[in-house]
């Protein structure tokens, strides 16, 4: 059964791919998986055979040479010199016997399947480097070419600011994206700010507008004469109304510049 936190869990037979094809299944789920450890996996083996490269103890007792050996190995080395031959069995101090001679050859029988291990495990892991070393690089590639998918997407979903105009029809500012689709956007900038300044000058206006008007229910001001110092600014012909009103106008801070013009003009006697 699949660990929930293995990266393979969901791909049939993951044990019939190869780490490459294994990456390249699983990097939409998750990110691909760390390249396996040459330290992990060598580890333990080098420990075994630096253990094992240490000779057999031959200062046990169980390893030591007994009396009845040396008496054989003594008639062997006789029978070997009246031959002419050099001695076959070392029977001086710190002789071992056979069954220290069967210990050496066990370890080393195990030190060379030891070091087989490691040469086998060695080429195992640079392979499974490579491998994760061309997934990753495949996996990358296609993460780079579904990003820019999604950018090339989204640009063409974006809106061509040349191509946008009014519908007179429906009113509406249309225009047409870079994927040539027409459709309904905003404003551009130059008409949103010309709307923005129009709206401060009407406002203004209005401002302007019921300020006098408050001025003219204050001093009175009835009729036609009424009117026209609401809507232009155009003084009363009273002389101390005219002022009085100039006066208030300067404290409210109302501009006066354009309306000059309109001004009866004053005939001194």
């Amino acid at each position: 059964m699949s660990s929930p936190n293995n990266p393979l869990a969901g791909i049939d037979n993951p044990e019939e791919q190869n780490i490459g094809d294994q990456i390249v299944a699983s990097f939409r789920r998750q990110p691909p998986p760390v390249s396996p450890s040459a330290e992990s996996t060598l580890g333990p083996l080098y420990q075994s055979r630096a253990e094992k490269s240490l000779p057999t103890d031959a200062t046990r007792d169980e390893y030591k040479m007994g009396i009845g050996g040396r008496i054989m190995g003594t008639l062997a080395n006789f029978l070997s010199g009246m031959g002419g031959r050099d001695p076959m069995v070392y029977t001086g101090p710190g002789a071992t016997n056979n069954r220290y001679a069967q210990a050496e050859h066990k370890r080393l029988g195990e030190l060379n399947a030891l070091n087989n291990q490691i040469s086998d495990a060695a080429n195992l892991n640079e392979m499974n480097r490579k491998e994760y070393m061309l997934a990753s690089q495949r996996a990358d590639r296609e993460a780079q070419r579904a990003d820019n998918e999604a950018q090339r997407d989204a640009q063409q979903e974006m809106m061509d600011p040349d191509s946008v105009y009014l519908d007179n029809t429906t009113g509406k500012w249309k225009g047409k994206t870079f994927g040539g689709e027409i459709r309904e956007t905003v404003p551009p900038r130059w008409f949103q700010q010309l709307q923005a300044k129009e709206t401060m000058q009407t406002q203004r206006v209005k401002s302007t507008g019921q300020a006098r008007a408050d001025l003219a229910d204050e001093y009175e001001l009835k009729g036609k004469e009424r009117r026209s110092y609401i809507l232009t600014g155009k003084l009363p012909d009273d002389e101390y109304k005219a002022k009085q009103l100039q006066i208030r106008e300067a404290e409210l801070g109302l501009k006066r510049d354009e309306f000059k013009a309109r001004q009866k003009p004053t005939i001194s006697k």
